[in-house]
């Protein structure tokens, strides 16, 4: 069989709903963890004193790709409730990550409202990407604030 048969056949499967379930709502390495970033939803969000993450990110990083089941697991616990997630694509939103004085994908940056409280590049430690999404918890010290 070869690779478009075999890719055929596939998307009949799953087209006939032969698949499990499981796998047609699973959650893919390359989808995106947070909302697709829009300036108006993060400037509503700041406005709002939301907590913020913004995940700088490109489909084909494998660093990114490991740091999105960190953040789903992290955005899950029950302290990260209310943090808004934002997905900026590296290679598609260009303007977007200048703004941000980013120059690399897997860029991880918090915010509380509009005050950045901690920013890392290429990082997979679990424990280091809690420490950035919990800088932005009340009372986590921001200079200015």
């Amino acid at each position: 069989m070869n690779r478009r048969d075999l890719v055929s056949s596939f998307a009949a499967l799953f087209a006939a709903g032969a698949l499990p379930a499981a796998a047609k709502g699973a959650i893919s390495p390359l989808t995106p963890v947070g909302a697709p970033f829009t300036p108006a939803a993060f400037k509503t969000a700041q406005q709002q004193g939301k907590r913020i993450l913004i995940h700088i990110e490109a489909s084909w990083c494998p660093t990114c790709k490991a740091q999105r089941p960190i953040i789903r697991k992290l955005a899950a616990e029950k302290q990260n409730h209310d943090v808004v997630i934002f997905s900026v694509d590296f290679d598609r939103q260009k303007n977007i990550v200048r703004a941000f004085h980013a120059t690399m994908q897997s860029t991880l940056i918090a915010f509380r409202g509009p005050k950045e409280t901690m920013r890392s590049v290429g990082d997979t430690d679990p424990e280091s990407i809690a420490m950035l999404m919990d800088s932005n918890l009340p009372g986590a010290g921001i200079k200015g604030s």
